[in-house]
């Protein structure tokens, strides 16, 4: 009985169970990125579905709070409401959005787009009150009003050449971003390149130049050597000849042997001339001698006759 029991619980808790999950609607977009969410959305805005919009951009904002495309969100969802005949509901969200990025490069379009909910909700205003009776109106209200509405209108026109020169700055700073781009990119291939290439050429020509170095030493040694080799062979040459020479020449020269022989021959035919010349001379003197004694030994007889 009491598993009768139980049994009969648990079909009626899984019955009700599938009842409750029948009731709840899965909703296609669980699992959709931001990108998917954010495409579908402004596909919304082109074909004026404003409550798909909004949904879309909702749950965008939801999912993903964090990112570009919750910011953006932020801004077209303004724009829904501002579409949508939703003024107020614009300004809050712009509002929101204003406190919450102050320097958003679309902050600018955001001021544009609050200024025309403001004017679209004080137009609506305006046009209740111009509704009302004559008597029940004040003249200065309505005049101070028009002003305010004359005045708003300038800053509208502000704010749209503010518009027009933040969209021109935007590809002013892209062009300068790019050039920061490229030039940091030159920078780069430069170190990165450049300058290794021209470590490699320095050293390459410093090697140039210590192999040319190397050459010229290697060449004047070659030179000295050579010239060496030269200068000892010549002076081998003359030594060996001389050495020859003197090896060859006798002790005594022929020439020295005829002019000795000369000179002995001459000194021999000198001494035999004097000696024949002495010899004459001896005769002659003692001719002269005898014939000076005769002389003596006449006179002598002479003298001894007449005496």
């Amino acid at each position: 009985m009491r598993l009768t029991k139980i049994s009969l619980l648990c079909t009626a808790v899984a019955l009700s169970g599938c009842s409750w999950l029948q009731s709840i609607e899965i909703d296609p977009t669980r699992d959709w990125t931001a990108n998917q969410l954010y495409s579908e959305a402004r596909a919304a805005v082109s074909e004026g579905t404003w409550e798909v919009a909004r949904d879309y951009y909702t749950k965008l904002e939801a999912r993903y709070p964090f990112g570009s495309y919750a910011q953006q969100a932020q801004i077209d969802l303004a724009y829904v409401n501002y579409k949508d005949d939703d003024a107020a509901g614009a300004i809050l969200q712009l509002d929101r959005f204003l406190r919450a990025y102050p320097n958003h490069p679309n902050s600018d379009y955001a001021l544009y787009l609050k200024a025309l909910a403001t004017l679209n909700e004080r137009d609506g205003w305006l046009a209740e009150l111009t509704t009302q009776d004559l008597a029940d109106r004040d003249a200065q209200a309505a005049r101070d009003l028009a002003d305010q509405c004359d005045r708003f209108e300038k800053k509208l026109y502000d704010l749209e050449l503010t518009r027009n020169i933040s969209i021109q700055m935007g590809p002013q700073i892209r062009l300068i971003q790019s050039n920061d781009t490229m030039m940091a990119e030159k920078i780069q291939t430069t170190i990165v390149n450049t300058i290794p290439l021209w470590k490699n050429q320095m050293v390459l020509a410093l090697g140039i130049a210590h192999s040319n170095e190397a050459a010229q030493a290697q060449r004047q040694v070659n030179d000295i050597t050579n010239a060496l080799l030269k200068q000892n062979a010549e002076k081998l040459h003359m030594a060996s000849v001389e050495t020859a020479k003197e090896a060859e020449r006798g002790i005594v020269d022929i020439e020295t042997l005829k002019k000795t022989n000369a000179e002995l021959i001459q000194t021999l035919d000198d001494v035999m001339k004097i000696q024949s010349e002495g010899r004459e001379k001896r005769i002659a003197a003692e001719a002269e001698m005898a014939k000076m004694e005769n002389d003596l030994k006449g006179k002598l007889l002479e003298i001894r006759g007449g005496v």
